[in-house]
């Protein structure tokens, strides 16, 4: 490779998917900026041309802006922040323009989600090319500015890459930028600034947080979650249907059966089934609780909800005599009592009793064809009706 920088700082990275580790390494593309993506053999698999020129020097990041599970490739150059996917096509709503008027002296993007919404964001330094003053410059994935920014620092100056960390331990990513002022001494940071934006906890993945990567500079592109932060996974099974609700708030399973919640979080979990169904147990880690239940959340945990659909018995009476049917399991008593749901799979028993004078005859429906007690699946909706003939006794007087 000819052309390079000064200062010339590859990163590593599968950037198309393939299974393999690619190199990416700044460089010389024409007369202006870019990037070459060499395989692991060494052979150059592809070369990209950035917007804007770069002086000196510039070191990449690789992140997953677009949610595919490949990192893309971010390059900042005195004009512009550049991103592309793995196959040199730009990634849609890049390059951003930072200039013109703007240089870059310790260029270094870094990327996490700074505002909760789970999204990484490109935190980048854009100086000005005369006095002291910088802008600190945070871009969403797709290209747009997040709210408040760019921040002007006066005494910015050369500036330092930035940094993206979970500082104060709270579930929340700050940004952490130094400025290099220059004070008739080379290298003299005089001031420390942390802005932390708030947003939703936790936090999402810090995908490229500090120089080439990471603390150790690796240059590797090794995503890391929040501090402390674990995933809580809800199932749902069983013959029946209903939802799983959380406080605090995040999963309502149906539609969102996971969240993640900092380490010691207590998690009530609430099952509600609906109409025609009945929750009938927790299984994982609410196993033996009622419901609602509640989970401490201290590494990546799973929930399983049972709901089982609950199946309508109606019984009915007839004929010239009269008589009772009850149930087992209880819940009918005909007489009063006619019907009962249960759940579904249940053996249901009814047994028919006729009153005195009557006599029981015939079941019609789910019983028809069995004896006065009669063994019913409840694998559906059933019905049936017992029928009691009355009879008269005869009395005879003796002589």
């Amino acid at each position: 490779m000819s052309g390079g920088y000064v200062d010339t700082f590859p990163v590593i990275g599968d950037v198309d998917g393939d299974g393999q580790p690619e190199i990416v390494v700044p460089a010389r593309v024409g007369s202006g900026a870019g990037a070459v993506i060499f395989s692991a053999s060494g052979a150059v698999e592809r070369t990209l041309v950035a917007s804007g020129d770069v002086f000196y020097g510039t070191a990449p990041a690789l992140a997953d802006l677009d949610g595919d599970g490949v990192p893309e490739i971010v390059l900042q150059t005195n004009e512009a922040v550049n991103v592309w996917r793995g196959d040199g096509t730009p990634l849609p709503g890049w390059p951003v323009l930072v200039g013109p008027g703007t240089w870059l002296e310790s260029a270094g993007p870094v990327v996490g989600d700074l505002d909760g919404d789970q999204r990484p964001d490109i935190a980048v330094l854009v100086l000005q090319s005369s006095g002291n003053a910088g802008d600190v410059l945070v871009l969403r994935s797709d290209g747009t500015r997040l709210a408040g920014f760019p921040n002007r620092l006066s005494g910015l100056g050369a500036g330092a890459v930035p940094a993206i960390a979970d500082v104060d331990l709270d579930g929340r990513n700050e940004l952490v930028v130094a400025g290099n002022y220059w004070n008739g001494m080379s290298g003299y940071f005089d001031k420390v600034w942390v802005y932390d934006l708030g947003g939703a906890v936790p936090h999402g993945l810090v995908e490229w947080g500090q120089f080439m990567g990471g603390p150790g500079h690796q240059g590797r592109y090794q995503p890391v979650p929040v501090s402390g932060a674990f995933r809580l996974a809800i199932e749902r099974t069983g013959t029946g249907a209903g939802v799983v609700t959380s406080d605090p708030p995040g999963i309502n399973c149906g539609a969102d059966c996971s969240e993640t919640y900092l380490a010691g979080t207590s998690v009530s979990l609430t099952a509600t089934p609906n109409g025609d169904s009945t929750f009938t147990g927790w299984t994982g880690a609410c196993a033996g609780q009622a419901n609602p239940c509640t989970v401490v959340v201290n590494a990546d945990t799973s929930v399983t909800a049972e709901f089982t659909l609950v199946i309508r018995l109606d019984v009915g009476r007839s004929g010239s005599g009269s008589g009772a049917v009850t149930s087992s399991p209880a819940g009918i008593d005909c007489g009063a009592d006619c019907s009962e749901s249960y759940l579904g799979g249940t053996s249901v028993t009814l047994t028919a009793t006729p009153d005195t004078g009557s006599l029981f005859v015939s079941w019609d429906g789910a019983c028809a064809g069995q004896g006065s007690r009669c063994v019913i699946a409840m694998d559906g909706p059933r019905s049936t009706n017992a029928r009691f003939h009355g009879h008269r006794v005869a009395r005879l007087a003796l002589p």
